[in-house]
């Protein structure tokens, strides 16, 4: 059923190493949400250690299966996230993890942003992929950099960096920001496209919907398309794409209050 993902798509995604495979389902059919899960915890174990190397402070980046009811009952006990939350993202200032170093184990304190993903159901990836909304390559990127995006927001706001975090709408489209720019930066624009698209259809169909944000979203593909195409006109990590989609996010806030 499944097939690597072939060298030219993969040189779409820069950020997914040589050597790592990401298993793609036939076109039109979901993957199994644990090979999914799987999938998007090394996604985003990708993102993480490139945004690293210029966020300025660590971050520890974890992904928690709620179809297991232990970890439905942690989500309830430390956040205000439903448990029948397909995928959420919760913040903890301070979450005690277990490193070896020089050979010997110790606990450290890191903040930490857990993506939480619900294996037991297939509802997210039908309406993504068996939609026709993405494949499952680019479902699967678009839904690690939105959630990422949301991480790295929450990181940046920590250091005094600014944010929209506590406005909702703004948080949303800034997550959205962050996967447009994401394919942008690797030439995949016609999944950019399909980002805005799959929005319009959020923004006709629930229109005070905090993901519906179809014109400001179609306002900086354009500022993107109109970027220059010469070497180091778009950003190469993580943290840059965070930047550019914070930067896009500020005129947009700029030309609602005009």
């Amino acid at each position: 059923m499944a097939s690597i993902v072939s060298r030219a798509k993969r040189a779409l995604l820069p950020w997914i190493a040589a050597g790592v495979t990401v298993l793609a389902p036939a076109t039109g059919h979901a993957a199994p949400s644990q090979t999914f899960l799987r999938d998007l915890g090394q996604v985003v174990g990708q993102m993480l250690a490139s945004y690293s190397r210029e966020a300025g402070a660590p971050l520890q980046v974890l992904t928690f299966d709620t179809g297991d009811a232990t970890v439905r009952g942690f989500l309830r006990a430390t956040s205000n996230h439903s448990a029948d939350e397909l995928l959420a993202m919760q913040a903890y200032d301070q979450m005690k993890v277990a490193r070896a170093v020089g050979g010997v184990s110790e606990s450290i304190e890191l903040p930490t942003c857990v993506i939480f993903y619900d294996s037991s159901r297939s509802d997210l990836l039908d309406g993504y992929v068996r939609s026709g909304a993405f494949d499952y390559v680019e479902a699967l990127h678009y839904l690690a950099a939105h959630e990422f995006g949301h991480c790295m927001e929450w990181h940046q706001s920590r250091r005094g960096a600014g944010s929209t975090f506590r406005d909702v709408r703004a948080s949303e489209r800034l997550a959205d920001l962050v996967a447009l720019t994401y394919f942008a930066t690797n030439g995949n624009w016609s999944g950019a496209t399909r980002i805005l698209d799959l929005n319009a259809k959020v923004s006709s169909a629930k229109p005070g919907d905090p993901h519906s944000n179809v014109s400001e979203l179609r306002a900086a593909l354009e500022q993107l398309q109109a970027t220059p195409k010469r070497r180091g006109a778009m950003p190469s990590t993580m943290f840059g794409v965070y930047q550019v989609a914070a930067d896009l996010q500020r005129r947009i806030s700029s030309n609602l209050k005009d």
